[in-house]
């Protein structure tokens, strides 16, 4: 039996065999290690140089750069780049000596450009024309429209220039109003880092940019060479986004000399041990790898490929064959277990995509709920600290995050108020809830009063108090103006000569203003419970039921209802009422509101003015007959007669204010008990009825002037008597639906008696306004001219009425003829006219019939 033989006869030997292979491999192996070991030390002691070399040169450039980049940031949030953008005036006297005179660290040459939000360049270090387009559509994009700094290489075939761009920002807002843009030479800044750090002679460096070199300095050459790669990670925006490296390298001769006579003495050992190792090893390949080779590809694809459907067919009953039949029992139960461990595996993955799904949404909702509660939110540990807030907090009191989360809850409100608020919190820790109103600082100092609420509960075994807190300075001022409010409106109405009132549903009295004991002698306590038809003579009461139950039913306006009512006393009271429907939130009628006006003095005047009429009439007819010449006595009769008409003049002139003042009136009341009287509110609505009063009383002052006798001739303008007299007539005009078209030129003189001459104007106006009545004419309408003709100035009085009857023509200027009804008319009205106009002023007054109607023409 020879060696092989012998060695391949059993497992045992054949283990012996490999043993001694082994004992030969790590003979081997520990020559390699050894080897490798002292390789790698000289080696890193070479890397370790390289190292620091790369770190000294790229920290060198990122602090020069950092640096730059600070500097230059600085700038660009100055006031002063700011102001020069707003200001074209001022910046040429700061902005200039400010960039002549800027320089950066350790010297660096540079140009530096203040530009528009287009790119336009408004100043700089340099000649305007000598600077490039800043019109890139990424730099302006990254700096003024998102508002970051922008940095880049330029092309340019002398040298490596990077543009560095900052924004400039208004100084009260964070909006972008320009941008600052520098370029420097890379090359410059390197040289500088070479040059301070005093660079090994034996040592090349490069700068490399996008994975090429864009700068290098060399001091040999060789094609072999250790090289160390740095890319420069520390810097700020914006250059960071340059991603610029450092690269340095020395010949590797020098690293590997110390190598050569070690390598060449491994070598030769190692030739031995490889001659034995292979004789050995193909003497036992075939008894000790041929059985092992198969499962060891087995093992393999398991391990390599991941796959457990692998079969091994045992040969022979040694131990590997034993060894084989294992490992096919193994990869069985492995194939079951990894079927278990994957099913398991993909259900509980879908179990935590869920829920980590579920646990996303609910916190994106919990954040958006509390960031829109109106006010502020927040949650208190034991402390007083705010472990949790919205946003409203820091943007109500002017505090930043960082500050914040530095605070307490007493922080927030002044010394006095301290103790109160640390007793709150308590309070809530100890019984689960409390509230309490305090003033809360703002970060400037100013207060705001603040509704605080708190309620305790326990997260993750904490106890906390969650709370939230309400502006309520709104509400105090509110409160304040209310009240102020109140007492205007008591004094408006306790101050009105009218009496208002409001009725229920029922006709029930519900509220009465202290003015219906000046009117019926009642106290406001009195008339609670009342209708307004017990306080009426019955036949009066029987007369005004069903009208007011026609208006109740529509739910339409009391319009200047005139009833009978009977003092407290027992005399006869007249009222003018007038009232509005009340309505409540939801539109249900709940009533009316209105306002009585004592108009029995006024009653007993018209009755007392219709027999006066009467009476003059008379008088009139009696005296005309004695002595027609008599120009003077007509006149006061003229007057007279035409006060009736005056008289109704003034009560359309103030029944429209009268009732705008009680609808204001009855307005405030209303917007009072609907909790919609607001200061503004009430402001407004006690204007708008003052200036209704000032109207009215304008209004006494023009009636009492207007039949005041001139003493005299004078001088005046015809366009203000005109309008005065408009000022009188134009309501009952509008109410009979009578188109007013008056056209005056401007400031035309007359001399006279400017009295008269409006007496003149108002009979002509009313013969016009009769005409048109009774003829029932359709867009009943008159029209006044007035303009000057050949040095004189001329009034022009028209309607559309169908003018002037043939036969009527020639005696429409004589005393006593009227075209009128009996009882309408006395004639002296146009007759009084001429004579005023001609004999008085010295002018002509003559009628025509034009295409429409009538036409009246006044000469002076």
């Amino acid at each position: 039996m020879n060696l092989v033989q012998w060695i391949g006869s059993g497992i045992t030997r054949r283990i012996t065999a490999s043993a001694v292979l082994l004992t030969m491999a790590i003979v081997a192996g520990l020559g390699a290690i050894s080897y490798t070991t002292m390789r790698s030390q000289i080696r890193e002691a070479g890397d370790a140089g390289l190292r620091e070399d790369a770190e000294r040169l790229a920290l060198r450039i990122e602090r020069l750069l950092d640096a730059i980049s600070e500097n230059v940031a600085g700038i660009a949030a100055n006031y002063i780049m700011s102001n020069g953008l707003q200001d074209p005036e001022g910046r040429g006297r700061y902005l200039g000596p400010f960039f002549l005179s800027y320089r950066l660290p350790e010297q660096i040459s540079f140009t530096l450009a203040l530009c528009d939000r287009k790119g336009a360049v408004i100043a700089g270090n340099a000649q305007l024309s000598s600077y490039r387009s800043f019109r890139d559509s990424a730099l302006l994009k990254q700096v003024i429209r998102n508002g970051s700094p922008y940095a880049s290489m330029l092309p340019d075939r002398q040298q490596n220039i990077t543009r560095a761009a900052y924004p400039v920002r208004a100084t009260a807002s964070t909006k972008t109003r320009g941008m600052l843009v520098l370029e420097i030479s890379l090359d410059e800044i390197f040289e500088r880092a070479w040059h301070t750090e005093n660079a090994r002679g034996t040592m090349n460096a490069s700068l490399q940019y996008r994975g090429g070199t864009i700068w290098e300095q060399r001091t040999f050459e060789t094609m072999t060479a250790a090289t160390y790669s740095r890319s420069l990670h520390h810097l700020r925006p914006p250059f960071d986004g340059l991603k610029l490296a450092i690269m340095v390298s020395e010949p590797a001769d020098m690293m590997d000399r110390s190598l050569k006579i070690l390598t060449l003495t491994y070598l030769a050992a190692g030739l031995v041990i490889l001659l034995m190792t292979l004789v050995l090893t193909r003497l036992l390949a075939g008894r000790l790898t041929g059985p092992l080779v198969s499962l060891t590809e087995a093992a393999d694809r398991v391990a390599g490929g991941g796959s457990l459907a692998v079969t091994i067919v045992p040969q022979g009953q040694d131990e590997v064959g034993s060894l084989a039949r294992a490992f096919n029992t193994m990869l069985a139960r492995l194939r079951a277990a990894s079927e278990k461990l994957e099913q398991r595996v993909e259900e509980r993955t879908q179990e935590l995509e869920m829920a980590n799904r579920d646990l996303t949404a609910e916190k994106t909702f919990s954040d958006s709920a509390i960031d829109s509660l109106p006010g502020i939110f927040y949650v208190l540990d034991e402390s007083g600290s705010i472990v949790r807030r919205n946003r409203n907090l820091a943007l109500i009191t002017g505090y930043a995050d960082d500050e914040l989360s530095r605070m307490t809850a007493i922080d927030f409100v002044p010394p006095e108020e301290r103790d109160r608020l640390a007793d709150a919190i308590q309070k809530a820790f100890d019984g689960g809830y409390a509230a309490i109103e305090t003033a809360l600082l703002t970060r400037t100092g100013d207060s705001i009063p603040f509704y605080l609420t708190g309620s305790s509960a326990t997260i993750a075994d904490r106890t906390m108090i969650i709370g939230m807190g309400i502006d309520i300075a709104a509400r105090k001022r509110a409160e304040e103006k209310l009240k102020e409010s109140e007492e205007k409106f008591r004094s408006l109405i306790e101050s009105t000569s009218d009496w208002i009132w409001e009725i229920d549903v029922n006709g029930v009295y519900t509220y009465s203003s202290p003015k219906v004991t000046d009117i019926l002698g009642y106290e406001p306590e009195e008339i609670m419970g009342k209708t307004p038809f017990d306080l009426m003579p019955p036949e009066e009461a029987a007369r005004l039921a069903p009208r007011f139950a026609s208006i109740t039913r529509e739910r339409g306006l009391i319009q200047r209802l005139e009833n009978r009512n009977v003092h407290k006393t027992g005399r006869p009271v007249v009222l003018e009422t007038s009232g509005v429907p009340v309505f409540d939130k939801y539109g249900q009628w709940r009533g009316y509101r209105g306002i009585d006006r004592d108009i029995t003095e006024r009653k007993l005047a018209e009755k007392t003015l219709e027999e006066l009429n009467r009476t003059l009439q008379r008088r009139v007819e009696e005296e005309v007959a004695k002595n027609r010449e008599k120009d003077r006595i007509m006149m006061v009769q003229s007057r007279q007669a035409a006060m009736g008409e005056m008289l109704g003049n003034i009560a359309h002139q103030w029944r429209q204010p009268l009732n705008i003042v009680g609808l204001i009136i009855q307005d405030i009341q209303d917007a009072q008990l609907h909790g919609q009287l607001t200061p503004a509110y009430l402001d407004k609505s006690v204007q708008r009825g003052m200036e209704v009063i000032q109207h009215m009383s304008q209004t006494i002052d023009d009636f009492r002037g207007f039949y005041r006798t001139d003493k005299g001739k004078r001088t005046f303008i015809l366009n203000e008597v005109i309008d005065k007299v408009r000022s009188f007539i134009e309501a009952s005009f509008r109410n009979m639906n009578i188109t007013l078209d008056v056209r005056l030129e401007s400031a035309i003189e007359a001399e006279g008696y400017p009295n008269e001459f409006s007496q003149v104007l108002l009979n002509i106006l009313n013969n016009a306004r009769d005409v048109l009545l009774e003829r029932k004419v359709r867009s009943p309408k008159i029209t006044v001219r007035l303009s000057r003709q050949d040095g004189r100035a001329v009034v022009t009085i028209g309607d559309n009425g169908g003018g002037i009857a043939g036969d009527h023509q020639e005696r429409l200027f004589e005393p006593f003829f009227t075209t009128k009804e009996e009882g309408k008319g006395t004639g002296i009205g146009l007759y009084m006219s001429k004579n005023i106009v001609e004999k008085n002023m010295s002018g002509r007054l003559t009628a025509r019939n034009t295409a429409e109607g009538a036409e009246f023409r006044i000469e002076l």
